[in-house]
């Protein structure tokens, strides 16, 4: 029996120390993520920040990479699930609004897509450190108007295509 539990005590021991990928640390994972998501090597990027995540939920930036990972990986609901737990943590994050609501966009859940982008606009216009570009203002401001408006003439399109064809 005593043979047994050290067996199993060792086996967790071992599974602890190598939950970072063999006795890589927190911070060297988080960096080794970041180089992936720059070389657009997503899949990589987002098994990354998952290690990093299983040993340590709590990382909100961790968090927010792997949905942003997720998002370009055109995983849109798994991009919506993690990007909404980093909101639980933080509920004015800034990129994860903005991705849960292209995410929504792309699940064509638009009222919820719409919600989250102003929701980020609010954020971005509050944020003194984002506020300080304002030469891209007007620029921003015109992108955000044409992804809303996109979002709702797609929402209002389905609508009639329904109404006259059936729903899908």
């Amino acid at each position: 029996m005593l043979r047994i539990s050290l067996v199993v005590l060792l086996v967790l021991l071992a599974v602890a120390s190598g939950a970072y990928g063999q006795g890589v640390s927190p911070e060297e994972l988080f960096q080794q993520a970041q180089a992936a998501s720059r070389q657009n090597d997503y899949a990589r990027a987002e098994k990354l920040y998952r290690q990093i995540l299983a040993a340590e939920p709590d990382i909100l930036a961790a968090r927010v990479n792997l949905g942003l990972a997720c998002y370009w990986e055109h995983k849109s609901r798994e991009a919506v699930t993690q990007l909404r737990m980093a909101l639980q943590a933080s509920p004015r994050e800034f990129s994860a609004l903005l991705f849960a609501g292209l995410a929504y966009i792309d699940l064509t859940e638009y009222d919820h897509a719409q919600q989250a982008l102003e929701q980020a606009r609010q954020v971005n216009d509050s944020d003194p450190l984002l506020y300080a570009r304002s030469r891209q203002r007007a620029v921003r401001v015109d992108a955000w108007d044409r992804v809303l408006d996109s979002g709702l003439q797609r929402r209002s399109t389905a609508k009639r295509t329904d109404r006259l064809c059936g729903p899908r």
